[in-house]
């Protein structure tokens, strides 16, 4: 496919920059500090904290850049974005944290966050551009005309297929949305219809309108994440209006299209070169935001004494920092010894004794056995080559299990081979299994953890994995403590409301 690129002029340049979302994502984690909301029984943030995350996000993008839609509703998508990232996450008390994934992603090298972004925003299900974009007067922007559940490709494949059509265009030329529209329409033409529609017929290097109308509004998004500029032509009277322009950014397609690679602790050490930090010896620390990263400002932000209002956006940021405050930071997952060599290492001027007591004052000592987060654990089924690779990778293995660090996700992933999902999420829309005719029928071929020990003890066989259960084939589970109430809580993960008479009866009774 040819594109045809735009050599007019240009106005209203917005250059791609992350900073923004990267700002946003901290006040969520803001908004869930301050606000300590308990998330509802079904898991969902309660209104204020909607409110606190909202008024918290900024809108500082001009409005000829943007179409009708000139402050889409972020809010939910922000939400969603740090849940995926794991910035937040939910206590035993289902009350919203800082989550493990805070220090992972705030604290790595920019091209490393820059890939855990766009992983993030792939994987994000409990939000979709095609329909739960708002305009500025709160109405959907509804692209297409189907409705969520009947979309014919799921929202992380059309994300994927949107960053697949961005990638063929040519680097640093300015072109119409419309050659992204093409490029899309192209690819993938169902991506706005029903399983029951067929996509329109269009000309040869015709874009279909809704598509268009999707691509305009993505862009957007892409600028926000730094994978293009946007721009405008100008406009000629006032009966016409500007159209919208980008251009693929060089630092964008490097994330679209490359493995993360190189030595990450050379990385951080030529980014931390800086000395943004002058610490006063009345408990205030002045930050010099040019001369900081989004790391720095997110350590000052978890220490911030929270009954001060900041202006994130001076030059130059007093932040006073009490004991209390501190402790806080500490008592959530703080590491002092990663605030010390990035904070006190790299102040401006010798850093005061008061500091160096709140310092002494939250070390912990590490006893034999200690507890770490921000990893995910994945088994390797045994398989002797893959953990010789990941080994020889420097990667953490523990006999059938790997280690595996938020930030490092992609080297793991180029390691393997491919990258590896989550079998199941809870709960599951659709069942996991059934059972008929007194046999528990599984849907899929992996075991899922629900019901694990009673599956295992029930000898499951064939793809996908069955075995009889019925109240007479149970007998010989008694044994092992699994009585008929027992079976019936172990199933219904699985099958949900769907079990056997003599089953809900002994649950029930």
């Amino acid at each position: 496919m040819s594109v045809a690129t735009y050599d007019g002029p240009v106005e209203g340049v917005l250059p791609g920059d992350n900073t923004e979302i990267l700002r946003d994502l901290l006040a969520v984690i803001d908004a869930c500090e301050d606000k300590r909301a308990q998330l509802t029984k079904a898991g969902l943030p309660p209104k204020p904290l909607w409110a606190a995350v909202n008024a918290r996000l900024l809108w500082s993008d001009p409005r000829s850049i943007l179409h009708d839609w000139d402050e889409a509703d972020q809010v939910r998508f922000i939400y969603c974005l740090a849940q995926r990232l794991r910035l937040i996450a939910p206590n035993d008390e289902r009350t919203m944290r800082i989550g493990p994934g805070a220090d992972r992603f705030f604290l790595t090298t920019p091209s490393r966050r820059n890939a855990m972004l766009l992983r993030a925003y792939i994987d994000i299900s409990d939000w979709d551009e095609r329909c739960d974009a708002r305009d500025g007067e709160g109405h959907r922007l509804n692209f297409g005309k189907t409705f969520r559940r009947d979309f014919a490709m799921d929202a992380e494949d059309v994300r994927q297929e949107l960053i697949a059509a961005l990638a063929t265009l040519p680097v640093g030329e300015w072109m119409r949305s419309d050659a992204l529209a093409v490029a899309v329409t192209e690819r993938a033409p169902a991506i706005l219809i029903s399983e029951e529609d067929e996509p329109p017929l269009l000309e040869d290097g015709e874009a279909d309108p809704e598509i268009q109308r999707l691509v305009d509004y993505w862009l957007y998004q892409a600028a926000r994440f730094g994978w293009v500029d946007l721009a405008r032509t100008p406009e000629v009277d006032i009966h016409s209006s500007a159209e919208r322009l980008f251009r693929v950014n060089a630092e964008g397609v490097k994330t679209l299209t490359e493995p993360v690679r190189g030595n990450r602790d050379t990385e951080l050490a030529a980014a931390l070169e800086t000395r943004p930090f002058l610490l006063q010896p009345n408990n205030v620390i002045a930050y010099y935001r040019e001369e900081g990263t989004i790391g720095d400002e997110y350590l000052l932000r978890r220490v911030a004494d929270a009954g001060d209002d900041f202006d994130w956006h001076q030059p130059v940021i007093t932040v006073p920092v009490t004991p209390d405050s501190f402790r806080d930071a500490v008592d959530v997952g703080l590491d002092v010894i990663t605030f010390e060599s990035r904070v006190f290492e790299r102040a401006k001027k010798k850093v005061p004794s008061v500091f160096k007591q709140l310092l002494s004052d939250n070390q912990r000592k590490r006893s034999a056995v200690s507890i770490s987060t921000g990893f995910v654990a994945v088994e390797l089924n045994g398989d002797k080559k893959v953990i010789r690779k990941l080994k020889k990778a420097d990667f953490r293995v523990f006999g059938d299990v790997a280690l595996i660090a938020f930030d490092l996700w992609d080297e793991f992933a180029e390691v393997l081979g491919f990258e590896p999902v989550e079998g199941f999420q809870y709960p599951a829309e659709l069942p996991l299994g059934a059972i008929e005719d007194g046999e528990l029928q599984l849907e899929w071929s992996a075991l899922p953890i629900a019901a694990r020990e009673l599956l295992e003890a029930l000898k499951l066989k064939g793809d996908p994995p069955a075995a009889e259960l019925s109240e007479e084939s149970v007998h010989d589970l008694a044994a092992d403590g699994w009585t008929h109430s027992a079976i019936a809580e172990a199933v219904l993960p699985i099958t949900g409301v769907a079990i056997p008479r003599w089953l809900a009866s002994a649950r029930t009774g």
